[in-house]
């Protein structure tokens, strides 16, 4: 008896514990959302975007665009200036990332040269992967 639970418990720890590492609840950042599609052939197909990161859930793919925790205004007037229709979602990340945006923040805070925006959203998302890809 003992052992099923310690069994079920295990998986349970381990389900939530796997699930979406860098949405830890420690801090919010804004992601920037282009949509959400079934799978990602169908988003490849419509792709118009420079830069994005996609998180698998069961429900499909959610795109994001960009990821910001102190320049929300700054990034929305970009999305906008490009054209992209974004919703803006509230998530819970890592001190790991949350480090490393604030970093990017930073950056982004002392530029209006679009070109930097663009390149400084791009890193965002480079970083933001990487930090999935080294954690599963």
């Amino acid at each position: 008896m003992c052992i099923i639970v310690g069994v079920l418990l295990s998986r349970i720890l381990f389900n939530q514990y796997n699930t979406n590492l860098a949405f830890k609840n420690e801090e919010k950042a804004y992601f920037f959302l282009i949509g959400k599609y079934k799978n990602m052939e169908d988003f490849k197909d419509s792709n118009k975007y420079d830069s994005y990161i996609y998180i698998k859930t069961k429900d499909g793919y959610y795109i994001y665009t960009a990821i910001t925790k102190d320049n929300y205004e700054k990034v929305q007037n970009y999305m906008d200036r490009l054209g992209y229709k974004t919703t803006v979602e509230e998530k819970g990340v890592n001190s790991k990332f949350l480090s490393r945006l604030k970093e990017y923040d930073d950056r982004l805070k002392e530029t209006d040269n679009t070109l930097d925006v663009k390149r400084i959203i791009s890193d965002i998302l480079k970083s933001y992967e990487e930090l999935i890809k080294s954690e599963n």
